[in-house]
């Protein structure tokens, strides 16, 4: 049995995000009836379950969604601090603190879209200087963090999605049965960073999740790994059995970041299980959607 899988890294922190949302929009629309699994990191979410006022191509679709905030439980607190302060009045402060919230992710979104490559080059490479701008304008550059998070789409015929912590990230993962047999696709977005610090960050995510996955007879992981072939995510992924699909089918990896003239392959579809073959890949997006190129892989599930 086919099935057809798609990952990418939409990144609200980048330029022009108010434009290439609608770019982003009219892609995924457009892979909503072939896909069964679609996984996006860095997501913009809205701070209330209206994700349809960012992504509107799911009011027309009857795939489920499920989207994970970065910062749920902080959103949870805030709900009953409302409440707890306006006893009398919960629904009327909660729907003016949501529509606070939204007019924010809006403004966050207009900032990004003018200086969004430049404050994530500033965070890579001059971080107290970041640390400087949180302080002075602290509900742009620390408020924005209630909307990042990930997205998964999955055809109605899937199993319960769910979501977990894994160190200072979040992972989304499905159980599901890929004819008939047990699987686990898993929405992956690990730490960000060159140093070895964050590398050896990085491999304690991988073992953590990992472990969550080792007992199904199928497991799919994918999304961005921010680790090349050469790092040791990747490393202890292939001694553990998985096969990325771009190199199955290509016998090579493809570049996917930066969009615009691509240097580094740092997003997988990373698969492992017996008895699946690799039908169909390819590499998708410009550095007018995303600065990453997006996955879409076709496997044969016997």
């Amino acid at each position: 049995m086919k099935y057809k899988l798609m990952t990418w890294n939409i990144n609200f922190l980048h330029d022009n995000w108010l434009k290439r949302l609608n770019t982003i929009n009219k892609t995924l629309e457009k892979e909503l009836e072939e896909c069964d699994v679609i996984t996006l990191q860095e997501a913009t979410l809205p701070f209330s379950n209206t994700i349809e006022t960012i992504h509107d191509f799911l009011k027309r679709t009857d795939m489920e969604y499920f989207m994970t905030s970065l910062m749920d439980e902080q959103k949870l607190r805030l709900y009953k601090k409302v409440q707890e302060f306006f006893p009398k009045r919960k629904l009327e402060m909660t729907f003016v603190m949501e529509y606070l919230m939204n007019k924010l992710m809006w403004f966050c979104g207009y900032i990004y879209s003018k200086w969004g490559e430049k404050l994530k080059e500033l965070y890579f490479n001059h971080p107290y200087i970041i640390m400087a701008l949180c302080v002075l304008c602290p509900f742009v550059f620390m408020g924005s963090t209630f909307f990042f998070g990930m997205l998964t789409i999955v055809n109605k015929k899937s199993g319960k999605m769910r979501s977990k912590c894994i160190g200072r990230r979040i992972i989304q993962y499905i159980e599901m049965k890929m004819n008939g047999r047990d699987a686990i696709i898993v929405n992956i977005h690990l730490s960000p960073g060159k140093s070895k610090w964050e590398n050896a960050h990085r491999l304690r995510e991988i073992k953590e999740i990992y472990n969550l996955v080792k007992d199904k007879e199928i497991s799919i992981l994918m999304g961005d790994f921010n680790s090349a072939e050469t790092d040791c995510v990747y490393k202890f992924l292939k001694k553990r059995g998985y096969k990325s699909c771009v190199k199955e089918k290509l016998k090579t990896h493809m570049k996917t970041f930066p969009s615009e003239n691509p240097k580094r392959c740092i997003d997988f579809v990373m698969y492992k299980g017996l008895d699946i073959d690799v039908i169909d890949v390819e590499i998708f997006g410009t550095k007018e959607e995303t600065d990453h190129k997006g996955i879409k892989v076709t496997l044969d599930v016997k």
